[in-house]
């Protein structure tokens, strides 16, 4: 869990790729670094998306 930048938390519940617990924290950290790299997509919401159709 982490925040953005506005302050809006992000939750998500992965099982890491790895077995060791340092290996998972620094996959973690890794996951972190590259959310907070791609910044996050814009989602419309449905009566936007009605419109479009």
């Amino acid at each position: 869990m982490f925040k953005w930048p506005d302050g809006e938390l992000y939750h998500e519940r992965v099982k890491a790729p790895v077995g060791s617990k340092s290996g998972a924290k620094a996959w973690g950290e890794q996951r972190q670094a590259e959310l907070l790299s791609r910044g996050r997509k814009a989602v419309e919401d449905f009566r936007t998306f009605a419109e479009r159709c």
